[in-house]
């Protein structure tokens, strides 16, 4: 009772830290004054963030997520292992001299203007877009 008694009593100022002091505008008697106070406030050095220490369940946990994130690379290799070979696309094939040939449904088109190759006048065929 008598230690927080004692911590009433004790002036608050006191037990600040420098940078933290409060400066009363009332103190300065100058403008230059009151600037070096804010540059000083400014300038103050910050403590950096230490996190506190993990706790054994927060430990355990990480552990339990690593080792599932291992098996789970583990069978995602082993997937692939298995997968059939990709074939190759026909850029692919382009790009390696080979040409793909390509069908296109409906590129025939009936032009009565060119004989058949049997013979008759009407109804031969040209291949669309010449």
């Amino acid at each position: 009772m008598k230690l927080a008694s004692d911590a009433q009593q004790t002036d608050p100022s006191a037990a600040l830290a420098p940078q933290e002091q409060f400066v009363s505008l009332g103190e300065l008697a100058s403008y230059e004054q009151l600037h070096a106070a804010f540059e000083q406030q400014r300038d103050a050095k910050v403590k950096a963030y230490v996190p506190p220490p993990m706790t054994e369940r927060q430990l355990s946990a990480r552990e339990e997520e690593f080792e599932a994130g291992r098996r789970a690379v583990a069978r995602a290799t082993a997937q692939l292992a298995n997968r059939p070979a990709p074939t190759p696309n026909a850029l692919e094939l382009s790009a390696a001299g080979q040409n793909t040939p390509v069908f296109r449904p409906g590129t025939l088109v009936p032009d009565p203007t060119i004989a058949k190759q049997d013979g008759s006048a009407v109804g031969g065929t040209r291949t669309f877009g010449e």
